[in-house]
């Protein structure tokens, strides 16, 4: 846990083993920036 990439994060699913995922940083896509209002 410790050495685990500040992008990434685990996914705990019931009935299912970990799993590793990286982060949405939607206020950092593209994509997603007018979704949210800016503070």
């Amino acid at each position: 846990m410790r050495n685990l990439p500040a992008h990434g994060q685990l996914l705990f699913l019931a009935g299912q083993r970990p799993m590793f995922a990286e982060k949405l940083a939607y206020f950092a896509d593209p994509e997603f920036r007018e979704m949210f209002d800016q503070v």
